[in-house]
């Protein structure tokens, strides 16, 4: 036997597997065919579900809206003028949750107020600042942001818990609102997140001042 005829051998060898081969698929695909056309209307159901159990993604569960962040002039004064300093604690209530970070959106008026000092009151908790403009026009959204710190072993539950201190100075005088923005279930503003990083955010409160 030549080269010419193992080599002609061999092509109808393979010829012939792959003809087996499409010759199987074709077999099973119509076995599985006839069966679903057979399956009772209840199996097919299942097997849908079943399906899209795999499929789609499952939308996790929200977390129940208990959290409340509270914020309170630091001293008895009601009113002020020009060049003074007014300090705002910011507190937290996690209602038994247990919490691993935060954020507090200030919305102020820049022309009333400027932005001093921003300080943490709870150890174990990393602390940024951003100072931007709002989206209404004219207004300043200052973002205080809580984190818990990497060497913090354990989450935190606060129970009317200081938790940042936010100091103002007064440029001129007017009513200046400093307001909380928030919108339940909008984790772009002020948040309490649980260890799930679920934001149970339900109640905030902001203030105004009286400047003379």
């Amino acid at each position: 036997m030549d080269m010419e005829d193992d080599k002609e051998i061999k092509n109808k060898m393979l010829l012939t597997g792959v003809l087996s081969l499409i010759g199987i698929v074709v077999v099973v695909g119509a076995i599985m065919y006839v069966a679903q056309r057979k399956l009772p209307e209840q199996y097919k159901t299942q097997e849908k579900k079943l399906l899209r159990h795999f499929v789609e993604p499952v939308e996790p569960t929200p977390a129940p809206l208990t959290g409340i962040l509270n914020m309170a002039v630091k001293t008895a004064k009601t009113s002020y003028v020009k060049g003074d300093i007014v300090a705002l604690t910011i507190t937290a209530d996690s209602k038994g949750d247990q919490i691993t970070g935060y954020d507090a959106v200030l919305r102020y008026d820049p022309t009333l107020l400027k932005v001093d000092k921003v300080a943490s009151l709870v150890d174990g908790i990393d602390l940024y600042q951003t100072d931007t403009a709002a989206e209404v026009p004219g207004l300043n959204d200052l973002i205080v942001t809580g984190i818990q710190s990497i060497s913090q072993k354990d989450p935190f539950t606060f129970i009317n818990t200081p938790i940042a201190e936010v100091a103002f100075t007064v440029l001129k005088a007017g009513n200046a609102s400093v307001d909380m923005v928030f919108i339940p279930n909008h984790t772009a503003d002020s948040n309490l997140m649980n260890t799930q990083t679920q934001d149970i955010l339900s109640e905030v409160q902001g203030i105004t001042l009286q400047i003379k």
